[in-house]
């Protein structure tokens, strides 16, 4: 640039000031120039082409073309564009300005346009370089003008290669800093990965920039180490704190300034400044906001942390460097330090070198300068120790223990996690959980990345050199195998949801999801159900309590609670839950899943079936399931609407699978019962034994085909008791209701092993034997009976007579020394009964004993049992 400039004042001097004055040749820069010219110091006189500008000496040339020899007039008319490029370079290197990486190419390739005899000095120049590229000429920087805004920008330490990469980081903070929308912005990242040269680099774009409002640029660096091949080295007389600093920024203004912080504001009341601040980490933000809050509101701030401060601050995270531009750096750094191995690296190896570097412009360097130094390449790649410590271990020594437990979790896990995971894997408390990811966040240790299946949580993983750091540090927190069992059985819980939703529809333990984030929350849940179903109340609690800690508007979450509650017996809590569960649920089928459990709940635990049916009808609406229509079914048979609740069993019959097919089935059956009942309570005797003969019918053809299932022979024997209940009745006997009975009594005496193991046998018998003493039926089907009877004589601990066979059998399921209860299927609030009511001299009762009784309605709604005796005893 120097020999280009001489070159076009020789040309100046030689073609125009030969025969015009200063004055005409110069036009309207004269004045100006002039005026520099005299306030330049000196005893001998200069011609004024010294104090012109690259671009003031071309646009002279220009304006006097036709004075100048053809070829050159030509050749400065065509080479606007060339200027255009050598402008911004020439004012980088006269006014030290950072290099950028393409500096030296460009200006040698604009140079090279340059090709007539004129221009003698430029073209020496290049052939020099041509011959040695490695030549540099004997230079001296030239002091340079006023700048237009104050500033202390130190000089880049890295104009060796110049700034590789950043252009986009470059645009994008320059940008946001000259907006002054943030008071703060903090450049973050991991040592070494270059913030201070994007911080410089953006000081200096701003300082150069005529629309820039900044009245000055204030630069203060708190790095008190360096890396070297040999190791770290401390810095001599580094600024070490914020007084420090204070001190650097007054100087700038004032080198006699020696004051506070307060006097430092005062100085800059009115003006509009940019203070920066590098290397702050060893800095505590307390510090950084006492600054913000004592210096005036036309401060702005730009800093470099590896942490940043934590608050007020709009964060600018600084990544690796892209592929491209980390291998160029490398590429050019060892050109210049004249080792052509690692120059010419092919693409493939030099890649894999630089994914080993992490893609850390640091690392590229220290890599590069410790091959020259003379290590093995491979040997270098492989000792990373010292520099890793420098990078991280400054960060990672401020860390919390819990921040440090949830990097050990990480390192164990070797993947990405989100912090919901990261909420099963460890016990910290939620809040712990979320107050040491905050920290990591504002480090440089962890990366953040999207779910790569496309959920809405991101993900945190370890950096490249924070995994590399680790693995020389102890343990914090629970051992890698615990980290991996937790992980192994939370990934295997959570395929076991996924099949439980898939084969089981509406069972309860079943949690559903809205997307992978949710999964999580999910296993807590699940871990839930399961504890209460140990009867481990208080676990179950704690671990909905961290759930909803955790995913708040997770409906999912209240839906457990309530089941949970509801299951311990806690039923006005479990419908709040249900009903908070139900807001939060945004999906029409998540509003009617809960909803389904809610009707359940109101019908099944509270006996509250006007409230329950408007759930269960919305359920069964939305979902159209064989699940919800057998729950609306079941609660319509309840609330006495039978034709409507059987069509909707028989709907449930078609479209369920085996388990729910079977609980259908046995519904159907318990449906005809409950319609004979309501029959004979409005004395409608005949309709009473038709109806229980059908609900016999449903259910026996299964079990006559193979279905031995305890529930439905159950109610395949309620509703032959209450047939035989119906046929006592006067008027109902007739040939085909005997050939009815006789059906039903070959049934039952075909399976009797299935149907004497059910509870409510002795009911049967009771029933059956009134029957016969009543003289039902012919003698054909009373031989049939009394083989049933006989059966079931034979089935006690003692054979009873015909006065036995009406009482009751039961079990006592508490006894409290002077009273007790007795449970009967009869009696769903089982059967109060007394000390003074034992029918068997020296029978002791206790809970669990079988025992024969009869009840007598008392005063109050429970009845009362007497002539309590053991089962087998007499009277």
């Amino acid at each position: 640039m120097d020999a280009f400039e001489a070159d076009m004042r020789d040309i100046i001097e030689h073609y125009i000031l030969d025969h015009l004055s200063e004055e005409e040749a110069l036009g309207n820069d004269y004045g100006p120039v002039a005026q520099l010219r005299e306030s330049d110091v000196g005893d001998q006189p200069v011609s004024i082409v010294h104090y012109l500008y690259t671009r003031q000496a071309y646009d002279l040339l220009n304006r006097h073309r036709t004075k100048l020899p053809g070829e050159l007039a030509d050749e400065l008319r065509v080479s606007a564009t060339r200027m255009d490029e050598l402008v911004p370079v020439r004012n980088r290197v006269m006014h030290g300005r950072p290099l950028r990486v393409d500096d030296p190419e460009r200006a040698v390739s604009a140079l090279q346009g340059f090709t007539t005899r004129h221009w003698a000095a430029t073209h020496a120049i290049l052939r020099r370089l041509a011959q040695d590229s490695t030549w540099e000429p004997a230079f001296a920087t030239l002091p340079s003008p006023t700048e237009r805004i104050l500033h202390n920008l130190p000089e880049a330490d890295y104009d060796e290669t110049g700034l590789i990469g950043r252009s986009d980081e470059l645009v994008k903070l320059k940008t946001l800093v000259q907006k002054r929308r943030e008071a703060i912005v903090t450049i973050t990242g991991e040592g070494g990965i270059g913030k201070t040269a994007l911080a410089l680099e953006v000081a200096y774009a701003i300082v150069d920039d005529p629309a820039s409002d900044f009245d000055c640029v204030l630069w203060a660096s708190l790095k008190s180490e360096l890396l070297t091949v040999s190791g770290v080295r401390t810095i001599e007389k580094a600024i070490k704190d914020l007084t420090g600093a204070t001190q650097e920024f007054g100087r700038t203004l004032d080198q006699s300034f020696n004051g506070s912080v307060a006097e430092l504001a005062d100085s800059l009341q009115g003006i509009r400044a940019l203070i920066i601040i590098d290397n702050l980490e060893s800095a505590k933000g307390d510090e950084v906001l006492r600054l913000y809050d004592t210096l005036p509101e036309t401060a702005t701030y730009l800093l470099t942390s590896r942490v940043g401060i934590g608050q007020i601050e709009r964060r600018f995270p600084l990544g690796a460097l892209q592929q491209k531009d980390a291998e160029l750096l490398l590429r050019k750094m060892a050109s210049m330090r004249g080792l052509r191995n690692l120059a010419r690296l092919t693409s493939r190896t030099a890649n894999e070198v630089l994914a080993r570097l992490r893609f850390s412009p640091l690392a590229i360097r220290w890599y590069v300068l410790s091959v020259e130094a003379g290590r093995e390449p491979s040997s270098a790649l492989r000792d990373q120790a010292e520099l890793i410590r420098f990078c991280v271990k400054n960060v990672y020594d401020a860390l919390s223990v819990n921040s440090k437990h949830i990097l050990s979790v990480l390192e164990s896990l070797d993947r990405g996690v989100t912090f919901d995971e990261l909420a099963v894997l460890t016990d910290l408390t939620i809040d712990d959980l979320r107050s040491a990811a905050q920290e990591l966040g504002r480090g440089s240790l962890v990366v953040h990345q999207p779910d790569p299946q496309g959920g809405l949580a991101s993900q945190i993983s370890l950096s490249a050199a924070a995994s590399l750091f680790l693995r020389t540090q102890p343990r914090v927190g629970p051992s890698a195998a615990d980290i991996l069992a937790r992980e192994d059985a939370y990934i295997k819980s959570a395929e076991r949801r996924r099949a439980d939703e898939a084969a089981r529809g509406m069972g309860p333990n079943v949690v559903r999801v809205r997307g992978p984030e949710d999964e999580p929350t999910a296993h807590l849940l699940r871990l839930a159900l399961s504890h209460s179903k140990r009867g481990d109340t208080e676990t179950s609690r704690a671990l909905i309590d961290r759930a909803r800690a955790l995913n708040p508007d997770y409906w999912e979450t209240d839906r457990v609670a309530a089941f949970v509650a509801s299951s311990s017996g806690r039923r006005e809590e479990a419908v709040t839950l249900y009903k908070s569960a139900l807001v939060k649920a945004q999906a029409p089928e998540e509003k009617a899943i809960v909803a389904y459990f809610l009707a359940g709940h109101l019908a099944r635990a509270m006996h509250e079936l006007e409230l329950a049916l408007p759930y269960a009808v919305m359920a069964h609406q939305i979902l159209q399931s064989g699940d919800t229509a057998l729950s609306l079914g079941t609660y319509r048979v309840w609330n006495r609407e039978f034709e409507e609740g059987q069509a909707l069993l028989e709907d449930a019959l078609d479209s369920t699978q085996e388990k729910t097919w079977l609980i259908a089935l046995t519904s159907l059956v318990e449906s005809w019962r409950r319609w004979a009942e309501a029959d004979l309570e409005g004395h409608r005797a005949m309709n009473a034994f038709e109806k229980a003969y059908a609900g016999f019918n449903v259910g026996a053809e299964k079990i006559n085909v193979g279905i031995f299932d305890g529930r439905l022979a159950g109610a395949v024997l309620e509703s032959v008791t209450i047939a035989f209940r119906a046929a006592s009745h006067r008027g109902v006997l007739n040939d085909e209701v005997a050939r009815q009975a006789l059906v039903m009594l070959t049934a039952i005496k075909s399976r009797r092993p299935l149907y004497r193991g059910q509870r409510n046998w002795t009911v049967f018998v009771r029933h059956l034997a009134q029957w016969l003493r009543e003289g039902g039926s012919s003698s054909h089907v009373s031989g049939i009976a009394q083989e049933v009877l006989g059966d079931a004589l034979d089935a006690g601990p003692a054979r009873q007579d015909a006065s036995v066979i009406g009482d009751l059998a039961g079990e006592i399921v508490s006894w409290r020394g002077r009273y007790g209860f007795i449970a009967h299927s009869e009696y769903p609030r089982n059967v109060f009964f007394h000390r003074g009511s034992l029918g068997s001299q020296g029978f002791e009762p206790r809970q669990g004993a079988m025992v024969l009784f009869r009840v007598e309605e008392s005063d109050g709604d429970r009845p009362r049992a007497v002539a309590v005796r053991p089962l087998g005893a007499s009277m």
